[in-house]
């Protein structure tokens, strides 16, 4: 029989971000995931012209960096390279960070965990 979890949505009611309860550990479900963000053309331009906004709204420089938590396979952070701003991914499915490390987007394996701040050097 397939695993079956109950879908309860939690929902903060003073910036509405929704999350679900934990009833799988994360490392059950990220060892080898299957989704690859940059599959999406359409997902990966939208990237791209974010990135290009978002340096000049910021005036990111090579001084700056950049991290995304759940980086997946680097669709957003490859296009800050061309700009010359560094940048890091924090991924915690092995299989989908080693395609952002082939891209030279420096990746770390890693949960959302205060340690993974420390290492990322945040």
């Amino acid at each position: 029989m397939e695993p079956y979890y109950p879908l309860h949505a939690l929902v903060c009611d003073g910036c509405f971000l929704v999350q679900l309860k934990e009833y799988v550990q994360p490392e059950h479900i990220f060892t080898e995931y299957a989704y690859f963000s940059a599959y999406s053309t359409s997902w990966v331009e939208h990237a791209r012209r974010y990135c290009e906004m978002i340096k000049t709204r910021w005036v990111l420089t090579e001084t700056a960096a950049v991290y995304e938590v759940a980086s997946n396979d680097g669709y957003l952070l490859q296009h800050f390279l061309p700009l010359a701003v560094p940048v890091v991914g924090i991924e915690p499915a092995a299989n989908v960070a080693e395609v952002a490390r082939q891209k030279n987007i420096p990746t770390l394996v890693e949960f959302l965990r205060p340690e993974a701040g420390a290492a990322a050097g945040v």
